[in-house]
């Protein structure tokens, strides 16, 4: 939709549907009148609606959320973090399939509670710089970064600015040793990684790290890594 006063541009810069000849601020305040008639401008109602959503979705995925097998599921990773999080700390998610958990059962319940990265440009690697600004911009805040082991292969290095700068960034590192988003049995070439220790890196690097392998690890490890305040890394 473009709309012009003069009619002379409409649809000189992009491809134009539905071309309109007025006033902006007109047309927008008739736009948001009409908008007025719509369900979903209504917030209680669309409020419920996304939550009965969002419920059904949690739903299906439950047993994965809740899962007690061994390796960890991705999905009680992410469960996890949820349950032992205070309601302050901010959460950063970074890699593919892990990413995805993080945002099924990690509640958005303020402004800043959580940055997914992998958005439409789909970047991945910018986790850990990501929560070294946040825990810059929020000191007072406890910062959680969730990420996947290829993408916190791009930048773990920066550990050790973290450490340099007194950044106790917590970061919880779900290891496969592959590209989840294109891994498996069957994995294209180069998509499967060798078995890196974080923890030990994370130690060499001046941090704090700590490998677990069973899901009921997971609370207590993150317990002691948010109580370190001290840059720390959970593989």
């Amino acid at each position: 939709i473009h709309i012009d006063e003069t009619g002379s541009r409409l649809g000189d810069r992009v491809p134009t549907d539905i071309g309109i000849v007025a006033d902006v601020n007109t047309v927008l305040e008739q736009f948001i009148d009409h908008a007025e008639s719509f369900t979903w401008n209504k917030p209680d109602e669309w409020i419920k609606t996304l939550e009965r959503a969002n419920e059904e979705y949690q739903a299906e995925f439950k047993s994965e959320l809740e899962s007690e097998e061994t390796p960890i599921a991705q999905g009680r990773i992410a469960s996890e973090i949820a349950d032992i999080i205070d309601p302050s700390t901010r959460v950063i998610f970074d890699g593919g399939n892990i990413g995805k958990w993080g945002k099924l059962a990690i509640s958005a319940e303020r402004p800043g509670r959580w940055l997914r990265l992998k958005g439409p440009f789909a970047p991945l690697g910018l986790g850990l710089p990501s929560a070294m600004a946040a825990q810059l911009h929020a000191p007072q805040d406890d910062i959680v970064l969730l990420t996947g082991d290829g993408s916190f292969g791009y930048n773990v290095l920066e550990l050790e600015t973290a450490v340099q700068y007194n950044l106790p960034v917590t970061c919880v590192v779900a290891n496969n040793g592959q590209w989840g988003s294109v891994g498996g049995d069957e994995a294209p070439v180069g998509t499967q990684l060798s078995d890196t220790n974080f923890s030990e890196l994370a130690k060499d690097l001046g941090a704090q790290g700590e490998r677990i392998t069973d899901w009921d690890e997971l609370s207590p490890a993150l317990a002691r890594a948010v109580a370190s305040d001290e840059p720390y890394c959970i593989d």
